[in-house]
C-alpha cells in the first residue's frame, strides 16, 4: 500500500474493500515469524524508496521491535541495476545484523544488492518479500540464492482443501493448462460476493446491504480454507508462505501461521 492507504479511500471510516490475501500487517508478521525461526536477534531493514514498499519495511521494524529482535537502522536506498552498494553493505556489516530484510521489488538493482550483501557475509540471511518473488530477480542470484527467504501469501495447491483440487482439476479441463494456486482467490472473490448477494434477498441489488453481508459473513468450507472478513477488511487466513530460491527459481520452502 502507498502511504496513508487505504485508509485515505475510506474518509467516512466506513469499509468496502476487503481482501483474501494478507496485506502488509500478515507479510510484516511471516517476516519476524521467519526471523524468529531462523534464530535472528538482530536485523538491518532496507527499503527501495517506492512508496508501495516503504510501508512494510516500518511494519517489520514496528513488529520486529516489539518480538524483541532489535533492529539495527532502517535505511531507504536507491536500488538500481548495476549499482555499487558498497557504503550500505559497510553499514549491515558494522551493524552486527544477523539478517537483512528488505522491501522492494523484484528488479535487477535488488538481485545486486543481495549478491553484494552475500559476498560480504554469506552467513547473513537475506530476506524479502512477495514482489520479490520472480525469476527476475531470483534467477541471477547466484550464490545469494543459499541465503534467500521470500515470503508470499500463496501457497502450493497442495496445501489447499479438497475443494480447491476440484476447481484447478476443473479449470484445466475447460481451459487445457495448468492453473495457479492465484486462481483459486479469484474464484472465492467470485463465491463470496454472490454469497453476499444471495444472503442479502429481496435487498440483493441494494450496494449497503450486499456489503454488509459481505462482512458479516463466514467461510467454513472455502477453497482457501476456512477464512472471515475483519471490520478492516483484512482476512483471518493463518498461513503465509515462504519461498527458498533453487535453480535460479523461487521454490515453496514452509508455510508460517501468521496468527
Amino acid at each position: 500500500a502507498g502511504q496513508d492507504e487505504p485508509e485515505r479511500f475510506y474518509p467516512t471510516g466506513r469499509r468496502t474493500f476487503a481482501r483474501l490475501q494478507p496485506g502488509d500487517p500478515g507479510q510484516a508478521a511471516a517476516q519476524v515469524r521467519l526471523m524468529q525461526a531462523l534464530g535472528v536477534h538482530r536485523v538491518y531493514v532496507l527499503d527501495d524508496q517506492d512508496p508501495f514498499e516503504m510501508p512494510l519495511a516500518q511494519l517489520v521494524t514496528g513488529d520486529a521491535q516489539r518480538a524483541g529482535i532489535a533492529v539495527a537502522a532502517h535505511d531507504s536506498i536507491s536500488v538500481t541495476p548495476g549499482g555499487s552498494y558498497a557504503g550500505e553493505v559497510e553499514k549491515v556489516l558494522e551493524s552486527g545484523a544477523q539478517a537483512v530484510f528488505f522491501a522492494g521489488g523484484a528488479g535487477p538493482g535488488a538481485a545486486g544488492l543481495f549478491k553484494q550483501l552475500h559476498i560480504a557475509n554469506p552467513r547473513l540471511s537475506l530476506l524479502g518479500p512477495s514482489a520479490m518473488v520472480s525469476d527476475s530477480f531470483t534467477s541471477p542470484l547466484g550464490a545469494a540464492a543459499g541465503s534467500t527467504y521470500l515470503t508470499t501469501p500463496v501457497l502450493p495447491a497442495r496445501m489447499y482443501p479438497r475443494s480447491a483440487q476440484r476447481v484447478l482439476s476443473e479449470y484445466r479441463r475447460s481451459f487445457g493448462a495448468q492453473a495457479e494456486s492465484y486462481a483459486l482467490y479469484g474464484y472465492e472473490a467470485m463465491s463470496a460476493v454472490l454469497g453476499a448477494i444471495r444472503s442479502a434477498g429481496s435487498h440483493g441489488n441494494d450496494r449497503q446491504a450486499v456489503i454488509d453481508r459481505f462482512f458479516a459473513a463466514t467461510h467454513p468450507d472455502s477453497v482457501l480454507g476456512p477464512y472471515s472478513i475483519e471490520a478492516d477488511g483484512e482476512t483471518t487466513l493463518a498461513n503465509y508462505g515462504v519461498d527458498r530460491v533453487v535453480n535460479g527459481r523461487p521454490v515453496f520452502y514452509r508455510a508460517i501461521s501468521i496468527r
